[in-house]
């Protein structure tokens, strides 16, 4: 009877219970026998069988070299019994490789570019004047005329003036504040209507508006101050009346008229004394009452 192994090296840093080499035993004839493999007590701790394995039981590193396992076979099916001695060569194991060093981060992602600066603000409107809302107006010398601003800084000591074109900003004609007089208002304006008076004498002037008790012009309307027209000429005389038309002609005179009623009266010559024969009516032709005398005159037929 023999009692085999597959291997007996192992490395001295291999973990308990890691196979060392399977454990056989033949007869005479070569033939396997199964068996139950056990280990004497001086091997415990340091090598264990499980099955046919022989096994390292060690918990910690062993020092290198030969170490003796003696292994006690029983057998399962036959009527056997033995025993071997094996020579484990416990190896030095190289120390392991040290683990690659570990891969670099990788870079940080580019920071996201910085975000577009902001439009920048509009610009403040342009402060505006306008003299009765006209830059170019034409006015009469001593007339009413209305100054107009707009987009002003709104301090309450802005103010408005006339002055001649062309004179230095510091020499005014005539001025206000933009409440139209000259006491500052309690609130400033940024835009008002300042009713003031043209020159008297004419010619070419501006109106400008000034900042804040200054002498910044904000802005600045020229006009011109024209002087009053003459009078006009005085009409011409009316025509002579036409000459009163001719009296009419007298009316003709008036004439009688005699009306007979009857007509052509007959008298018959039984016809008494005193009886009617007939009457007259007379009438004036013009409507007016008839004053003569009516007389009767005899005619012989």
């Amino acid at each position: 009877m023999t009692i085999t192994i597959s291997k007996l090296t192992v490395a001295n840093n291999a973990p308990a219970g890691t196979v060392i080499g399977e454990l056989t035993t033949y007869d005479a004839s070569g033939k396997p026998i199964p068996c139950a493999y056990t280990l004497t007590k001086a091997s415990v701790g340091y090598f264990a069988i499980s099955g046919n394995a022989l096994m390292t039981a060690w918990t910690s590193p062993m020092k290198p070299g030969y170490y003796s396992v003696r292994v006690y076979a029983t057998g399962i099916t036959t009527s056997f019994s033995g025993s071997a001695t094996f020579a484990v060569n416990v190896l030095n194991a190289a120390p392991p490789r040290p683990p690659p060093p570990p891969l670099p981060p990788p870079p940080p992602p580019p920071p996201p570019p910085p975000p577009p600066p902001p439009p920048p603000p509009p610009p403040p409107p342009t402060p505006t004047i306008s003299v009765n809302g006209s830059t170019n107006a034409v006015v009469s010398a001593g007339a009413t005329l209305t100054v107009s601003v707009a987009n002003g800084p709104g301090s309450t000591t802005d103010w408005v003036a006339l002055a001649v074109s062309g004179s230095s900003d510091g020499f005014v004609a005539a001025w206000d504040y933009l409440n139209g007089t000259q006491t500052p208002p309690s609130v400033g304006l940024s835009s008002a209507s300042v009713t003031m008076t043209a020159p008297a004498n004419p010619g070419s002037y501006e109106a400008r508006f000034y900042y804040n008790n200054g002498y910044t012009v904000l802005a600045r309307a020229p006009f011109t101050v024209q002087g009053a027209a003459p009078p006009p000429p005085p009409p011409p005389p009316p025509p002579p009346p036409p000459p009163p038309p001719p009296p009419p002609p007298p009316p003709p005179p008036a004439v009688p008229v005699i009306t007979v009623t009857p007509s052509s009266p007959t008298i018959p010559d039984t016809t008494p004394l005193g009886a009617v024969v007939a009457s007259f009516t007379v009438t004036m032709s013009d409507g007016s009452p008839f004053t003569g005398t009516l007389r009767l005159r005899r005619s012989v037929r």
